[in-house]
């Protein structure tokens, strides 16, 4: 009787041990029936994207030839070159050049943006004075601008940096136009602090700059010995606390009650800037008490690849 009992024992374990298995085998068919679909619908997106990123290369372009046509004819109306031009129509010509120039930013940061997203943009890699790209920057963003003054507070005359310079050239025009749009013609001011890793390590510098490690982690992809600290800050409407984080999503504005006050945009820019310099190992952030409490973007860039 013992031996017929255990015998019983033994089959109801082994019976449901073969269940196990049999259920083991079920789920691991379902992860790897998953697994597929899963590659496949990256697969899919993937060739979407690129298939989005053509589409939009080759409309841009088609939108930015006669964008360049009619900003290049009422500039030439505008300097009098065809003829003497009325006050009242020189207002106008204004309108359309700085139409023109807000689309043709729009066109460029959905051009940048789906190019990043498709993988195709790529880094050229240079040394620059930085001081002189700014500078370049800022007579850019101040004849697109409303009269707003910009000031340069770098305590050097010249910062060697080595990055995608054309890139550069957009992050820097981005920030400031954004801080004159938002600027309320107050002053805007520019400067730049260079950080010795050496001397502060890392984690001085996380609190120094008031980030969380985890905002820094692109830093420690670099070996650079050097950090350059941007600052752009404007006395401007300012950035609500919940939204400093969300504004550099694509489509996201910092603050959406007064947005179409200031002109609108498609809320690219800041998107494309942090993606600019997510490819150089760098980091953007805001700061801002508030409305009304203007706003502070920071970059923290390796001064070398």
């Amino acid at each position: 009787f013992g031996f017929r009992l255990v015998r019983s024992a033994y089959e109801i374990e082994l019976k449901r041990v073969e269940l196990l298995y049999f259920n083991l085998e079920k789920a691991k068919d379902q992860i790897a029936m998953e697994r597929d679909n899963l590659a496949e619908a990256n697969i899919k997106a993937y060739k979407a994207n690129l298939a989005k990123a053509d589409f939009l290369a080759h409309m841009s372009h088609d939108l930015r030839t006669p964008l360049h046509h009619i900003l290049g004819f009422a500039q030439m109306l505008m300097s009098g070159k065809a003829g003497e031009v009325p006050k009242e129509q020189k207002n106008y010509l204004g309108e359309i050049i700085d139409s023109s120039n807000n689309l043709l930013i729009m066109i460029n940061n959905i051009l940048d943006l789906s190019k990043i997203e498709a993988g195709k943009a790529q880094l050229q890699r240079e040394v620059f004075d930085l001081c002189d790209l700014v500078k370049f920057c800022i007579r850019k963003a101040e004849a697109l601008g409303n009269g707003s003054k910009i000031e340069c507070l770098f305590h050097t005359h010249k910062v060697l940096l080595e990055a995608d310079r054309q890139m550069m050239q957009q992050i820097i025009t981005n920030l400031l136009t954004n801080a004159i749009k938002y600027g309320r013609d107050e002053v805007i001011q520019i400067s730049a602090d260079i950080l010795e890793r050496a001397t502060l390590k890392d984690a001085m510098i996380i609190r120094q700059c008031n980030i969380s490690p985890f905002t820094y982690r692109p830093i420690l992809k670099s070996r650079a010995t050097h950090l350059l600290l941007l600052r752009i800050e404007d006395k401007g409407i300012g950035i609500p606390p919940e939204n400093l984080k969300t504004i550099f999503q694509s489509f996201e504005q910092g603050n959406l009650q007064n947005h179409e006050q200031f002109g609108g945009g498609t809320g690219l820019g800041l998107s494309v800037t942090r993606n600019m310099l997510k490819m150089h190992n760098a980091i953007i952030w805001a700061e801002s008490e508030g409305f009304d409490k203007g706003s502070t973007f920071k970059i923290l860039i390796p001064m070398a690849g």
